[in-house]
């Protein structure tokens, strides 16, 4: 029998090496995402280092730059989010299901504010970025298609689009950030105002009129 190349304990040593690995990968990501959710939108390596106990040289060992890291971050922030947000309401009256629309989306807005300011910060010059947005805004026009299906359903595609992309102005992280932090308004009062828009957006949409349709940002 030909012998294993493998030195006895070699795979244990490599197996526990990868574990320390990921588990400072996480360190990292869960210091840059803390840094963003206490309103440090542009953080150096050396605060991300600091934060996560780590130096400087051993983040960049473990991400190419600082855009790799933000990528990681904004693909972890996506599943916290995710588990935070309560599921869509789908059937019913349509009172319920903004409703519910609105309580996901604030779930998402609120906890989600300073990772999407960061986000935006590195927009212009980070393709990655960039396409990780695009993912977010098209998990926004998903929900708000499925969550008022049967109005949009009921009126020609042009009509279901624009009111569809005003929807999605009403929810958005500039909505939400200009009344809670232009206006000054807490997590409640915010919320209710987002219902109200909503409602009235919905109820007033102008029938039989020619809108503009709408290009998805790629």
């Amino acid at each position: 029998m030909r012998e294993s190349s493998v030195t006895p304990g070699t795979e244990d040593a490599t197996d526990g090496r990868s574990v320390r690995a990921e588990r400072t990968r996480r360190r990292v990501v869960d210091a840059l995402l803390t840094l963003n959710d206490e309103g440090h939108i542009r953080p150096t390596a050396r605060d991300i280092a600091d934060r996560a106990g780590v130096s400087v040289r051993s983040l960049y060992v473990h991400f190419q730059d600082l855009d790799a890291l933000m990528l990681a971050a904004a693909r972890r922030h996506r599943d916290r989010v995710e588990a935070l947000a309560p599921p869509l309401v789908t059937d019913g009256p349509l009172a319920a299901r903004l409703a519910a629309l609105v309580t996901r989306r604030v779930a998402v807005l609120e906890v989600g504010a300073g990772v999407h300011r960061a986000a935006r910060l590195a927009e212009p010059t980070s393709p990655a970025i960039q396409r990780s947005l695009a993912a977010g805004r098209r998990l926004v026009r998903g929900d708000v298609t499925a969550a008022l299906a049967p109005e949009l359903g009921a009126r020609p595609a042009v009509e279901a689009d624009g009111l569809t992309s005003a929807a999605e102005v009403v929810t958005s992280h500039a909505t939400w950030e200009h009344l809670r932090v232009h206006r000054g308004l807490d997590v409640d009062g915010a919320a209710a105002m987002l219902l109200a828009m909503l409602a009235t957006l919905v109820e007033g949409w102008p029938a039989g009129q020619p809108l503009p349709a709408t290009t998805e940002a790629r």
